[in-house]
């Protein structure tokens, strides 16, 4: 069985070439071959897992470097204000570090819901390929149609999932009123 690679670099034309290339070796798996396709669907789920949590991971010390760096200035500039000296550039400055902070951990959080939306519809479609190629294994004709039926009604009657139908268990979208 052939594995995909986890991709290292952090080149985003190299990781989106490769996300490619693994689509088109999943389309040459022979029907039938659940297992296999199974596990590439696997593998590139976590290579999709693997670059969220390193680009989570940078936001966030970035925005507790930042964070920390702010902290020093505030600290320094109440030794300074308690020795009579000119505090008010460290006070300026830590300010200035602490709000760059909030922006980093609020661009955090954005990017890591993003990174989950993506998440729910990859995992939505690999679970209607498996459902596929399961069909495929059944030998009675008439069996593996109406599966297929059945898949194909699923699909289509889906509804468009949402991060909040996910997080918070929700089995159906939010009603709208009409009024």
């Amino acid at each position: 069985m052939e594995t995909f690679s986890i991709p290292a670099s952090n080149n985003g034309t190299k990781h989106l070439k490769e996300a490619k290339n693994n689509c088109e070796e999943i389309a040459k798996i022979p029907a039938g071959k659940t297992n296999e396709i199974g596990a590439n669907l696997q593998a590139m789920i976590i290579s999709y897992y693997q670059d969220c949590r390193r680009q989570a991971q940078q936001s966030f010390y970035c925005a507790l470097g930042a964070a920390v760096v702010g902290t020093v200035f505030f600290i320094v500039a109440i030794a300074l204000y308690n020795r009579g000296e000119s505090y008010k550039i460290s006070i300026i400055a830590g300010g200035l570090i602490q709000v760059i902070s909030g922006i980093n951990f609020h661009l955090y959080g954005k990017a890591a819901r993003q990174f989950s939306s993506f998440h729910i519809c990859l995992e939505r479609t690999n679970r209607y390929l498996i459902a596929n190629c399961i069909c495929d294994n059944i030998d009675d004709q008439s069996v593996r149609d109406q599966g297929r039926r059945e898949l194909i009604e699923k699909m289509s009657n889906a509804p468009m999932l949402t991060l909040e139908m996910v997080t918070k268990g929700k089995s159906h979208p939010p009603k709208t009123s009409d009024a």
